[in-house]
């Protein structure tokens, strides 16, 4: 018994909760009996953990912390941790590598920054994180840009991957990276204009809907949103910088 009392306090120990060993776990919060769930589960010391949607039944709020939590613990038990999530910001968030799969299939395996940035395909570009989609052909390629006609102008793209002259190809480009409004640089490339539909403040950021000639949608995405008097109908000039066209093979 005395052995099994400090391997449970141990493992409380390891989630900060041993002040509550003789605490009923129905008198325990949401996040509480979340964490006790990990010690059951660290005190055998297992090879792999396998945490399948942990944090599903929680609010945003408590999700956050029991992210946080959850990273705190994995880092300190040194434990092989498997966590399937459809949540795209917690396995940005928690990941040292991740996997993204479709239909049971593994599609694209790497550091959350290179999936972010390089994914594989369409369905990976658009499932972690937003993406615009712009539709287009190869005009050129060459060792150090390909140009796009697309349907909101000629872009380049410093993509290397080897695509031919006139193949159709799928831009991908993350609503963070274009550029609105503001003071554009002279001779930059992949500049367009587009017409504001609506704006929506989320207090750290403002989230941009705009309208490329009167039909293609795009969101874009301004960080530290300031007292700007940008309004719906106005015409902004945009741009993105090549390095941020991510060249796709489109949907087949």
């Amino acid at each position: 018994k005395s052995l099994r009392r400090e391997k449970v306090f141990s493992a409380l120990q390891t989630i900060q909760m041993e002040d509550y060993i003789d605490r009923p776990i129905n008198k325990l919060s949401g996040g509480e009996q979340q964490r006790v769930a990990l010690a059951r589960a660290l005190v055998i010391k297992p090879d792999v953990l396998l945490l399948d949607e942990p944090l599903s039944n929680m609010d945003a709020k408590l999700r956050l912390e029991m992210r946080n939590e959850i990273k705190r613990i994995h880092s300190q038990s040194n434990i092989t941790a498997i966590y399937v999530t459809h949540d795209q910001s917690e396995a940005l968030s928690m990941a040292d590598r991740m996997a993204v799969m479709k239909d049971g299939k593994i599609i694209q395996v790497g550091t959350p920054r290179h999936v972010y940035c390089s994914p594989s395909n369409t369905f990976v570009a658009n499932f972690i994180g937003e993406t615009n989609f712009v539709c287009g052909s190869v005009e050129s390629h060459g060792t150090a840009e390909t140009v796009i006609n697309s349907e909101i102008g000629m872009l380049s793209s410093q993509m290397k991957k080897p695509f031919q002259k006139g193949e159709k190809v799928s831009c991908s480009i993350r609503p963070e990276a274009i550029q609105i409004g503001g003071l554009v640089p002279q001779d930059v490339v992949n500049q367009f204009k587009a017409k504001v539909t609506g704006i929506t403040y989320l207090g750290r950021i403002e989230e941009y809907h705009l309208l490329v000639n009167d039909k293609i949608p795009l969101k874009a995405t301004r960080y530290k949103p300031g007292d700007y008097s940008t309004q719906a109908g106005e015409q902004l000039t945009c741009f993105v910088a090549p390095e941020d066209v991510i060249l796709l093979p489109p949907d087949m």
